[in-house]
């Protein structure tokens, strides 16, 4: 088990490292996502559900 947790921890370790570089402009981010205030504020918008008459 400790070899399994040994192998998640490097693989969490180079994503760090990838991402302080991505930072520091020394390597360029895989994807980008642009999101709009509209998109935002129709996504945390309240749902609206129908009641269910009791039966």
């Amino acid at each position: 088990m400790a070899k399994k947790r040994n192998r998640f921890f490097e693989e969490l370790l180079v994503s760090v490292q990838v991402m302080d570089e991505i930072a520091r402009g020394e390597r360029t981010p895989s994807r980008v996502f642009n999101v709009d205030a509209d998109s935002v504020r129709y996504a945390r918008r309240p749902v609206r559900r129908k009641r269910s008459s009791p039966t």
